[in-house]
């Protein structure tokens, strides 16, 4: 089992489990009181985020509510608390992460929640330039983060050229 920084048991840092069958992977909703869906998996990847709130000390209650996206070996999530993963899907390892840093005590009316990541691949870039991956993060705040998804170094974002004239 690979854990985040701080990490607690709960359902709300519990992310998924990763089916093996004959050479096939799917992820799985995981429910720590359902035991039946560990049957017949040859293993399962199990990562808590650590990002939990119960409402308590003037913050707002969190959900893990994202959709890891996997892509070149590498599983990408964003947790509650707007923090963003890289994990290795076979071992579960922390490859890096980046924390953006939100206000955890603001009033945000949906809660402590992020949807997800989304990664776009740059066809101008090689396969090993810098950038070529960018994982883009829109937190609870209103900020927009374009990730490097090799390094997590931040990641120009470029305006479009004008083609008015």
């Amino acid at each position: 089992m690979a854990s985040g920084s701080g990490t607690r048991r709960s359902r709300g840092c519990r992310l998924a489990l990763l089916r093996r069958r004959g050479g096939r992977r799917s992820l799985l909703a995981a429910d720590p009181d359902r035991q039946e869906q560990r049957r017949g998996i040859e293993g399962y990847l199990e990562y808590h985020t650590g990002d939990v709130s119960d409402g308590g000390d003037g913050r707002r209650k969190s959900a893990f509510e994202a959709t890891p996206i996997a892509a070149e070996g590498t599983m990408y999530l964003s947790t509650p608390f707007n923090r963003v993963v890289a994990l290795d899907p076979e071992t579960g390892r922390e490859k890096w992460s980046f924390d953006p840093k939100i206000d955890l005590h603001a009033p945000y009316s949906e809660g402590l929640i992020n949807r997800g990541v989304t990664l776009w691949t740059d066809p101008g870039r090689a396969e090993g330039d810098a950038c070529r991956r960018r994982i883009f993060l829109a937190t609870i705040d209103a900020r927009l983060f374009a990730l490097d998804a090799a390094t997590v170094g931040p990641a120009p974002i470029s305006a479009p050229p004008d083609r008015s004239t």
